[in-house]
């Protein structure tokens, strides 16, 4: 997927319109249609905050690459994990909320 076209399926995806994201960008919309339609391309200032807004990162949205949903990069970096930090995420994850309910309640 060329970059227009990413630009333009993430925004629908999320169904924002180009005004919103123009205006969340603080960009005029003219600027945002121009990139979605392939016409310019964004500067690379304005690439990293379409990554931030967006939640994928540079690398994704140049190379031609489907963004990794969170679950997926969740589940990958707890496979490279060490067993005893899974036990203490799981603990922090878990434990604490339980004792901080029990305590307050």
């Amino acid at each position: 997927m060329e970059l227009a076209e990413r630009l333009k399926h993430e925004r629908e995806e999320r169904k924002m319109s180009q005004s919103f994201v123009a205006k969340e960008l603080n960009i005029p919309i003219q600027l945002l249609s121009s990139w979605e339609l392939g016409k310019s391309n964004p500067d690379l200032e304005m690439i990293q905050l379409l990554s931030e807004f967006y939640n994928f990162s540079i690398d994704e949205l140049l190379n031609n690459t489907p963004p990794k949903k969170a679950t997926a990069l969740f589940l990958d970096s707890i496979s490279k994990m060490a067993s005893e930090d899974i036990i203490e995420l799981l603990i922090l994850g878990i434990g604490l909320p339980i004792i901080i309910f029990a305590i307050f309640f």
